[in-house]
């Protein structure tokens, strides 16, 4: 399934970056934001992050992420914002070092543990008999002793 969702909306952005957004450029905004929404759909799409549930940190984390992302990317009139070339080249290296990070899933946004570091194993061991049991308790203790 694809991702489609925007993280954050004007009223996140204005208080992000302390700058009050009018009531008139709102949407505009809010579009600016949905387009910047892309960029982390689609490394959680390239992660196959998109149908997990995403925990409370990450949703934190999303929306400032898609605060920098709108901010570096476009040439948002709709704020009292100024930013500098510099500023934005700084918010972009920042933005893509992240997206970067959620792709490769180094950034753990799912509820459950479900990130590049920690193990996972489609598998386990399962004995029929007496035998087989025993089998598999002394594998368990010859792997970890």
């Amino acid at each position: 399934m694809a991702c489609s969702e925007f993280y954050a909306d004007a009223n996140d952005f204005g208080t992000f970056f302390c700058a009050p957004v009018n009531d008139d450029e709102e949407a505009q905004l809010n579009r600016t934001l949905r387009l910047a929404a892309t960029r982390i759909n689609m490394a959680r799409q390239a992660q196959g992050a998109c149908d997990c549930a995403l925990s409370e940190t990450s949703v934190e984390y999303l929306k400032y992420l898609n605060c920098i992302l709108a901010i570096a990317f476009y040439n948002c009139k709709c704020t009292n914002l100024n930013v500098t070339v510099e500023e934005k080249k700084m918010y972009l290296e920042a933005a893509t070092a992240d997206l970067e990070l959620i792709q490769t899933g180094k950034i753990e946004l799912c509820e459950g543990e479900t990130g590049a570091d920690f193990p996972y194993t489609g598998w386990a061991e399962q004995g029929w008999t007496e035998a087989t049991d025993v089998q598999i308790i002394v594998n368990d203790i010859l792997r970890n002793s």
